[in-house]
């Protein structure tokens, strides 16, 4: 059997998703792999906001294209940098179970926080300086709390960790999914409610694609698949993409399994205002009959103010 080739970023989170792929096919059916690391148009804007330049698609366009001019297999991504819109020719093989959702607050000095924050404690927080890359992030903090100072950051999260700890700003907004991956450990580190702070649509789940209808690598990928985390995240994605979302707009959801039920929270967001919505549906629903619930729950709420108002 030919040598099967992983397209991956070459960010150390990238790499790790990468091996973690090649791991789990080399135990499920003895695939022999090697990872095909690449720099995206992403990595190399490091000093741009994501918006200004198409939003977090720009980390994924050059993998996709490696897949595309056959110079890869499959890909990895972190599913929450994909676009919602489907790249033609391209499908997702497998969805690995999803690691965890939330995001933190990671502080440089204690704050007498506890360990899990909701937006009562975020709003009694003094003006601090805190940094993150997502407009999702910012919009949330800055409702809940308008004294805080959000500031823009990239790069890799080892690099914003550095840069927390050198003073430059008081604290830094993270993926949960991101630190335990990489297996660091934060002294001063809070977990956001998700139920408030919804999370990105995909957050915390590595996604794999591959050609449409590359049969040579389908069955096998199909082994590391989680039934459960594929229909989340397509409910996720669905809904997003019926808003009219993309990863440049400020908007959060995030499903998960309750007993017999998935519940959904989802939000969309602007400088001034929130429109929020919370839905439970039956085990197995299609993810378009959700979305278009969805739709129609946004469609009380001040979403359309929302949306006149995102400019980007």
């Amino acid at each position: 059997m030919k040598t099967l080739r992983i397209a991956s970023r070459k960010s150390p989170l990238a790499l790790r998703q990468a091996e973690l792929v090649q791991r789990r096919l080399r135990a499920a059916c003895g695939l022999v792999s090697r990872i095909v690391p690449l720099t995206s148009a992403g990595d190399r804007l490091r000093d741009v906001p994501l918006h200004d330049f198409g939003g977090k698609g720009l980390f994924v366009r050059t993998i996709e294209n490696a897949l595309l001019n056959d110079e890869a297999d499959i890909a990895v991504h972190s599913l929450k940098d994909m676009p919602v819109q489907a790249t033609a020719g391209l499908v997702y093989a497998c969805f690995l179970p999803r690691h965890t959702a939330e995001d933190v607050l990671i502080l440089r000095a204690p704050q007498g926080l506890p360990p899990r924050l909701n937006k009562a404690t975020v709003a009694a927080l003094p003006p601090l300086r805190i940094a993150t890359g997502s407009l999702r992030r910012k919009f949330l903090l800055q409702h809940a709390n308008p004294t805080l100072t959000v500031e823009q950051v990239r790069g890799n999260v080892d690099t914003r960790l550095k840069a927390l700890h050198a003073g430059k700003y008081d604290a830094l907004v993270s993926a949960r999914a991101a630190l335990q991956r990489l297996q660091l450990r934060e002294e001063h580190c809070h977990i956001f409610d998700y139920d408030w702070f919804v999370p990105s649509c995909g957050q915390g789940v590595i996604a794999v694609q591959i050609r449409a209808g590359a049969s040579d690598w389908s069955e096998a990928l199909a082994k590391l698949d989680c039934p459960t985390t594929r229909q989340c995240v397509e409910i996720e994605r669905a809904i997003v993409k019926a808003l009219g979302g993309n990863c440049a707009l400020p908007f959060g959801c995030h499903a998960r399994v309750d007993g017999d039920y998935i519940k959904v929270n989802a939000l969309a967001m602007s400088a001034k205002r929130v429109a929020r919505i919370s839905l439970m549906v039956a085990r197995h629903t299609d993810p378009a009959s959700v979305a278009v619930r969805a739709v129609k729950k946004f469609s009380q709420t001040q979403l359309a103010a929302v949306l006149a108002e995102l400019t980007f």
